[in-house]
């Protein structure tokens, strides 16, 4: 933020109020926009008038989930909408999600006090798309210090032409082709070799019209996943820690957290989210402010680069042998977190510390029964699958109390994870 005196005065409204970001977006936009610029209008006119009064707002569909897209749009629309005197003007772009169509359309409750531009279907980017990789590729080429990148002849226009071709209109090919050509570790002109040849590849007949940027998709993470298995001596799953990353840390209750606790959470050796990521750069990108400064020095965190990347590995019929299912991804989380509360039993405590709030009967068990625990482990088998599977289901539907109960009373007589059925019905 260039003004000072604005951003004086946000900084006041979050020394006031340090939990602010954990509320609701109507109140977050109250306090860090609309009453500073209020404050500076009155006290400071000038500086006030000198505001740019225009807030773009791009990619409202990437949006967690249907809920969080509305909460925002009525948010704007509560703040900026329905207060004359609030003098911004909106851009927003957006795909045309269900919460996003339903506000927009005739009936909706934005539909009367916003201008609706739709994209016409006809509506040809290969020129943008040519211009574009030329212009990155010689860039590239210069800053190369492979003489082959830096010749006036590179890129080859037959080049230029497979990858415009490929891209179907889609800006998004062009552009993960830049990221993945521009990769630090390797040439570009060995990389866009790459790129061209599968560009360029028999490509299967599909009336997918993402079947382009999903080959490029496969062939970026079958190279990946080649270069990590090589040297994985641990055999851990590539695509199993990929998805992992990206639906943990679509979690509200994760959102500050960083790779090196990933790598804590998902039990990987230290320094394996570099190896992940290392050849996935194109894909997937860290930075390193994940965590506030009052725990500590900034460690990385993770973000995708584009939400097509999430809508290809979240579709089986699009990533093929890539994909993982979300109930994987929950039960490889549940097995690691239950073998490590009962192979390490004092560290219990932190589970009742988590709990006291919300469960205080359950959190008071479980630090009477701790001591027990740890002389005599309460199941051995916790890693059985049936028990994973059928406790997935249970723990989504009960309080953690259920669980503590079913691991202390075991019927002799039947298994432990039939007990868990049971429950379900």
């Amino acid at each position: 933020m260039e003004n000072e005196s604005l951003r004086g005065f946000i900084g006041a409204a979050v020394a006031k109020d340090p939990l602010i970001f954990s509320k609701s977006l109507h109140t977050q936009m109250d306090t860090l926009l609309i009453n500073p610029v209020e404050i500076l209008r009155v006290k400071d006119p000038p500086q006030f008038k000198a505001l740019p009064f225009a807030i773009l707002i791009d990619g409202l569909d990437e949006c967690s989930g249907e809920d969080r897209q509305a909460e925002l749009l009525s948010a704007i629309k509560r703040c900026f909408l329905d207060r004359p005197n609030v003098p911004f003007r909106l851009f927003l772009a957006s795909r045309p999600e269900l919460a996003i169509r339903s506000a927009l359309q005739p009936g909706g409750y934005l539909h009367e006090v916003t201008y609706h531009l739709q994209l016409s279907d006809n509506y040809d980017a290969t020129a943008d798309i040519r211009r574009y990789l030329w212009r990155r590729l010689r860039e590239a080429g210069a800053r190369s210090s492979d003489p082959r990148a830096r010749f006036q002849s590179w890129p080859r226009e037959s080049d230029i032409n497979a990858l415009v071709c490929a891209a179907l209109g889609q800006f998004i090919y062009a552009a993960t082709v830049i990221k993945y050509v521009l990769d630090p570790r390797s040439s570009p002109y060995d990389r866009l070799a790459n790129a061209v040849k599968w560009a360029s590849g028999d490509r299967p007949k599909s009336s997918n019209p993402f079947s382009s940027i999903d080959l490029l998709y496969r062939n970026i993470l079958k190279n990946a996943k080649d270069a990590y298995d090589a040297v994985n001596t641990k055999k851990d799953d590539f695509m199993l820690i990929i998805r992992s990353y990206q639906l943990i840390s679509m979690l509200t209750e994760a959102r500050n957290l960083t790779l090196p606790k990933f790598n804590l959470l998902l039990d990987l050796a230290e320094g394996t989210y570099e190896l992940i990521l290392s050849d996935v750069r194109s894909l997937i990108t860290t930075y390193p402010d994940a965590m506030p400064e009052e725990y500590g020095p900034p460690q990385p965190g993770i973000r995708f680069y584009h939400r097509s990347f999430l809508d290809y590995i979240g579709d089986e019929s699009r990533s093929q042998e890539f994909y993982v299912s979300i109930h994987r991804v929950w039960g490889n989380l549940l097995s690691l977190c239950m073998d490590r509360a009962f192979r390490y039993p004092v560290e219990t405590k932190h589970i009742a510390e988590h709990l006291k709030d919300k469960d205080p009967l359950t959190a008071a068990r479980i630090n009477e029964r701790v001591d027990r625990w740890n002389k005599e482990p309460p199941v051995q088998g916790i890693n059985d699958a049936c028990l994973l599977q059928e406790f997935k289901s249970v723990w989504s539907k009960n309080n953690p109390g259920r669980l503590f109960e079913e691991l202390e009373q075991p019927d002799p007589e039947i298994p432990v994870y039939d007990r868990f059925i049971a429950c379900r019905l």
